[in-house]
């Protein structure tokens, strides 16, 4: 009676150490973090982590994206070139905080909220950042573009970009101007801005060795046949070794 346990026991093993060997040629990928385009105002309102991008072809040899710097001073913020490719931005990215605020959003970096520093009447509004939030509207433009504006006392406030022109060269850099400073400037400005939320991708079924890559797995109906094997496998030896 021991010994024929053991056969049973042994024929077990085996159907499992198969289910195992099968189940292991079918691997979840792990999720990825991308930051992919929005092009709707109100998952701009919602909040969460954008990277925020212009785009810009600087010398006349196509367009460039160029990224705000989140860890740099926000009067000061100087642009990182970055990729934009099927809807996602690639990089050495910095990536802001937006959040619901009345009727638009605060945009938090590293050192603080993005204000103007044209106004004094705000707490710690200094050279562009703030410890308190700004309320910024967020108005969509043509081909999935934003302008992120504040309405101050003297002026409409606009995030954007700018090529400083200055002695045959340029100076690239972000920041909210006011637009009565932009309108018959000398400068390059780019205000209509792209946005790039902070989006969890969910891995999917991927072939192990020795399964043709290109074959469509459905993993679940794979598991049941292997499942109903082993039950069928242990029912004839326990009728075998009874």
């Amino acid at each position: 009676m021991r010994k024929n346990f053991k056969k049973f026991f042994a024929v077990l093993v085996a159907a499992v150490l198969c289910l195992t060997a099968t189940m292991g040629m079918i691997a979840q990928a792990a999720d990825e973090v991308v930051y992919k385009q929005v092009t709707d105002v109100a998952d701009v309102l919602d909040g969460g982590e954008f990277v925020i991008v212009a785009k810009y072809n600087k010398d006349g040899s196509g367009d460039k994206y160029y990224e705000i710097d989140a860890s740099t001073h926000a009067k000061k913020i100087d642009p990182k070139e970055v990729t934009v490719a099927d809807g996602i931005v690639t990089g050495d990215l910095s990536v802001w905080t937006v959040e619901p605020m009345n009727t638009g959003v605060s945009i938090k970096g590293e050192l603080g909220y993005i204000s103007y520093k044209g106004e004094t009447d705000f707490e710690n509004a200094t050279n562009g950042k703030a410890d308190k939030a700004w309320e910024w509207q967020v108005e969509a433009k043509d081909g999935g573009l934003f302008r992120i504006y504040w309405v101050g006392q003297t002026d409409t406030v606009v995030v954007g970009f700018r090529d400083n022109i200055k002695d045959g060269g340029s100076i690239l850099k972000f920041a909210p101007f006011p637009l009565l400073s932009v309108e018959g400037s000398s400068n390059i400005f780019v205000l209509d801005l792209m946005l790039f939320e902070k989006t969890t991708v969910s891995g999917t079924p991927v072939p192990g060795p020795g399964i043709d890559d290109t074959a469509d797995i459905n993993a679940a109906p794979l598991y049941a046949v292997l499942v109903l094997g082993i039950a069928v496998v242990a029912f004839a030896a326990k009728k075998r070794f009874a």
